[in-house]
C-alpha cells in the first residue's frame, strides 16, 4: 500500500461515515465490498470494469492498492484514516477494539498511535494510517485481514488486542505475506514460527505473573497477605498469570483459594466466588484479579463481605478507567489497591508522551497506550533503516532491522527525537530507542522486549486522581527479578 485518503482525526466509533463527511473523499457505503482483487467503484474513478493503475492514487483520494491499482481503502471495520502526501510512502495498519466492553482501552490506543503519526508528520516524515475495528475477532478476521493484506497491502501492522487474535493474524495473514506485526497489548505465549516478523512492545505475560507473586509474597512476609484469593481468567493468558504465581505463592491450600472463571460470570457469582473464597479460609486478606474488564466488578464483591480490609494486587490490566472510577467511588480502596504494571512510567520519556497525550485529547493515557504509541515509532525507524525512502523493503528486512534499534545514541520516541534518528539510520549507524512504557530492548529473534515493569498506585491530586509509581520490577526475559522502592 502506498498512500490512503483522509477526512482528518475522528472520533470513537466514527468510522462508517467518515467518507461522507470528507466531502469528496470516498464513500464507504458500499460497506466495503470489492470485485476484481479490490478495484470497486471507486467514486468515478474507476469503475469495476476500469480499473485504474497507481501513480495519482492519492490525489484521487484512493490509495495504491496490493495489486497495483488504486483502491478504496474503507470496509464496515476500517475507516479511520490519515494520508502520505505521495503513493510511495509508509501505510501503516493499526487493530484496536472500539466496541463492546474493551472501548475504553481501544480509544485509548486509537489515540496513542494517532498521536504518534501526526508527530512524525510534523517531523517530516508522511504516512498513512487505516484504524480497523477488532471488537469483534475472531468472527471477522478474515474479512478484516483479507481487506488489509489482499486489497489495500498494508506494509505494517499494529495489534490486536488479544494473544488469540494476534496468534491468528500472524498465522494466517501478516507472517505469510511477509508483513511486520507489532504487538503492544497481547503478552501470552506466541507458539508460531514468524521469522522475526513479531515485534512486541509490551513485556511477556509471564513475566508479570512472577512479579505479582513476588509482591504477594512480600506483603506476606510482612504479615499484611495471610489469605490470598488467585481469581484468573480461563484464558490463555489468564492461565498463563494464575501458573506463574502459584510458582512463587505455593500450591492451593488453607491460606490460598484458587479459582479460575469459565467466561464472563455475574453479579451474583461474583458473590459466591468472594464468600467461597472466606468461608475456605475463615477471611480474605489480599486479592488477586487476573482478568479484564471483570476486575472493578470483583472488587465490589469482595468489598462487600463485610470482613476486614482487603487489599487488591492487580495486572496491567487493572490500570483501567473502570478500575479508576470504582476507586473514586470508594476512597477507602486508595490505600488498599495497586498494580503491577508492564513498562516504566516513571521516566523523563513518559512524561513528554503523557503531557503530549493530555494537550491532544483531554486525559491522560495508561500503560497500553504508551506500548502502542511506541510500537507506532518502532514501525516506521524499523522500515526506514531497512530502506524505506530509497527503496521499498521487505517485511523481513523492516523486522531485522529493529535489531538497530537497541545500541548506539539514546534517542527517545516522540517528535523530539525524529532528526537523530533519522539521521543516524540514514548513514547506517543505529540508534538506543527509549520508549514511552521503557527502554526498548529487544531480543532479535523472538521480538520479544525485557520490559521492566513497576508497581503503581492512584493518588488523590486536589479530587483528579492519578496513577503514581512507587516500586520497580527489572526483570530479565525469563522473569526473575526483584522489586525495588522509587
Amino acid at each position: 500500500m502506498r498512500a490512503m485518503w483522509t477526512c482528518g482525526v475522528v472520533g470513537l466509533l466514527a468510522l462508517a461515515g467518515c467518507g461522507d463527511e470528507g466531502g469528496g473523499g470516498p464513500s464507504s457505503s458500499n460497506n466495503g465490498a470489492v470485485t476484481n482483487n479490490g478495484v470497486g467503484t471507486n467514486n468515478g474513478v474507476g469503475t469495476n470494469n476500469g480499473a485504474v493503475a497507481c501513480g495519482g492514487c492519492a490525489a484521487s483520494g484512493l490509495v495504491c492498492g496490493a495489486s497495483g491499482v488504486c483502491v478504496d481503502p474503507a470496509s464496515d471495520a476500517c475507516g479511520l484514516v490519515t494520508s502520505p502526501a505521495t503513493d510511495d510512502e509508509l501505510f501503516v495498519a493499526a487493530l484496536v477494539p472500539l466496541g463492546g466492553f474493551q472501548s475504553d482501552t481501544g480509544e485509548l490506543l486509537q489515540n496513542a498511535v494517532v498521536l504518534a503519526m501526526e508527530e512524525l508528520g510534523a517531523g517530516g516524515f508522511g504516512a498513512g494510517l487505516v484504524v480497523c475495528d477488532s471488537a469483534r475477532f475472531p468472527l471477522n478476521t478474515a474479512e478484516v485481514m483479507g481487506h488489509l493484506v489482499d486489497v489495500v497491502g498494508v506494509d505494517v501492522v499494529i495489534g490486536p488486542d488479544t494473544t488469540r487474535n494476534v496468534v491468528e493474524v500472524l498465522e494466517e495473514y501478516t507472517a505469510p505475506a511477509s508483513i511486520p506485526l507489532l504487538s503492544p497489548v497481547a503478552r501470552g505465549s506466541i507458539p508460531v514460527e514468524h521469522g522475526g516478523l513479531l515485534v512486541r512492545t509490551i513485556g511477556r505475560m509471564e513475566v508479570e505473573g512472577t512479579a505479582i507473586g513476588a509482591r504477594l509474597a512480600e506483603l506476606r512476609g510482612q504479615g499484611e497477605a495471610a489469605r490470598v484469593v488467585v481469581i484468573a481468567e480461563g484464558s490463555e493468558e489468564g492461565g498463563a498469570l494464575r501458573d506463574r504465581v502459584l510458582a512463587v505463592l505455593g500450591e492451593p491450600g488453607p491460606s490460598l483459594f484458587v479459582h479460575t472463571l469459565d467466561g464472563q460470570v455475574g453479579q451474583s457469582q461474583r458473590e459466591q466466588i468472594a464468600q467461597d473464597a472466606a468461608a475456605a479460609m475463615g477471611g480474605v486478606d489480599a486479592v488477586v484479579v487476573l482478568a479484564g474488564s471483570e476486575i472493578a466488578l470483583f472488587v465490589d464483591a469482595f468489598e462487600g463481605l463485610g470482613g476486614g480490609p482487603v487489599r487488591y494486587v492487580l495486572p496491567s490490566t487493572g490500570e483501567s478507567p473502570a478500575v479508576q472510577r470504582k476507586v473514586g467511588e470508594r476512597a477507602e480502596l486508595l490505600e488498599r489497591l495497586e498494580v503491577v504494571s508492564v513498562g516504566l512510567g516513571a521516566s523523563e520519556v513518559y512524561d513528554g508522551f503523557a503531557a503530549a497525550y493530555d494537550a491532544r485529547y483531554g486525559r491522560l493515557p495508561n500503560v497500553p497506550a504508551a506500548n502502542a504509541y511506541d510500537a507506532v515509532w518502532v514501525a516506521v525507524y524499523g522500515w526506514y533503516a531497512a530502506g524505506g525512502r530509497s527503496g521499498w523493503p521487505d517485511g523481513a528486512s523492516v523486522a531485522s532491522s529493529v535489531a538497530r534499534l537497541t545500541s548506539g545514541a539514546p534517542v527517545p520516541v516522540g517528535l523530539g527525537g525524529v532528526p537523530d534518528a533519522l539521521r543516524s539510520l540514514a548513514g547506517g549507524g543505529s540508534i538506543d530507542l527509549d520508549g514511552a512504557s521503557g527502554p526498548l530492548t529487544f531480543e532479535p529473534v523472538t521480538g520479544e522486549v525485557a520490559a521492566p515493569l513497576r508497581r503503581r498506585v492512584l493518588v488523590d491530586l486536589g479530587g483528579v486522581l492519578a496513577w503514581r509509581d512507587v516500586a520497580r520490577y527489572d526483570a530479565d526475559l525469563a522473569g526473575e527479578g526483584v522489586w525495588t522502592g522509587l
